[in-house]
């Protein structure tokens, strides 16, 4: 603890001093505390950097209240290891905001983390119980990992920015909490009587709904004045509010966060695309992940990191 004042003091009077002559210090030789809200990651720090990191790390310890508190994401296409190659535009990974002042759809009231529901535990590849179930607190951590472009089977699932024809065409979203028979994921994966509406799930942007669910879909489309589509996939059918020819607002509740899958069952989450009608080429899926980072920071007023994936 000695340690952690002794560089708690350093870091603070970094902040204040200015924050230039630590460009190149690496993240991961700043140590933290159990609980204490730093990342340890192979980053490294740029000018400008610290102190946000330092604000947001210190809150608890140096009394700064109103703080945003801080998300890590991993950079736009860095897919889980071996399950495709991500969206890129001219052979760069791709920084755009398609939806750049939307709202998150998965309500701020919750936490949200976007990762793999195949590659990750409780998903297609990990099936089972135990340190396999999907409701793991791996699955409900930072740092978020795109998912947009992950193979995946079928006819008819591709996108311009894709370098595969067979791809998933958004990014899936867990809402909520993991880890114990409490969690938000527990309780609708497994049960306590509770309805699935834990998770309440938004409009991205003004606009009305187009279609709703039928037997055995599982798609809710949002056509927006902004002239793009969202499709939101597994809310529960139970508590749609909506019927289709419903005129939305941005930030109102359509639906919840639940595992429907027409006839099946999926695992806990929201998958959620964004469609746009390009010039030439007709509508066609774009990535929503770096417009999803946007929204989840001004939505829940937090700063995102990125990291590196050291995979």
């Amino acid at each position: 603890m000695t340690r952690m004042r002794a560089l708690s003091t350093f870091l603070l009077c970094a902040v204040f001093i200015g924050t230039g002559f630590l460009a190149g210090m690496k993240v991961e030789e700043i140590r933290s505390s159990p609980g204490g809200g730093f990342w340890e990651t192979a980053r490294e720090l740029m000018p400008g950097d610290l102190f946000r990191f330092g604000v947001s790390g210190f809150k608890g310890l140096v009394g700064v209240e109103d703080a945003p508190q801080s998300f890590s994401f991993y950079a736009p296409g860095d897919l889980v290891g071996r399950s495709g190659t991500g969206a890129a535009r001219k052979g760069a990974r791709d920084w755009t905001l398609f939806a750049p002042e939307m709202a998150f759809p998965v309500a701020p009231a919750q936490p949200a983390f976007l990762n793999s529901q195949i590659h990750s535990p409780g998903g297609g590849a990990w099936r089972g119980s135990g340190p396999n179930n999907q409701c793991v607190r791996a699955n409900y951590s930072y740092p978020w990992r795109d998912n947009f472009c992950e193979r995946r089977g079928g006819k008819d699932r591709e996108s311009l920015n894709c370098p595969s024809r067979a791809i998933h065409q958004g990014v899936d979203i867990r809402g909520g909490t993991g880890g114990s028979r409490a969690s938000t994921c527990a309780r609708m994966a497994w049960g306590d009587g509770t309805p699935q509406t834990l998770v309440p799930v938004v409009a991205a942007e003004d606009g009305w709904i187009e279609y709703s669910l039928l037997p055995h879909k599982y798609v809710v489309t949002l056509i927006t004045d902004q002239g793009r589509a969202f499709n939101y996939m597994h809310l529960d059918r139970a508590s749609l509010i909506p019927a289709p020819g419903t005129r939305v607002s941005k930030g109102e509740t359509i639906g919840y966060l639940s595992d429907y899958f027409g006839r099946s069952k999926t695992t806990q989450h929201l998958h959620f695309e964004i469609l746009q009608n390009i010039d030439g080429k007709g509508w066609s899926h774009v990535s929503p992940y770096m417009s999803l980072v946007g929204a989840y920071e001004r939505d829940h007023g937090v700063t995102g990191v990125l990291v590196e994936d050291e995979e």
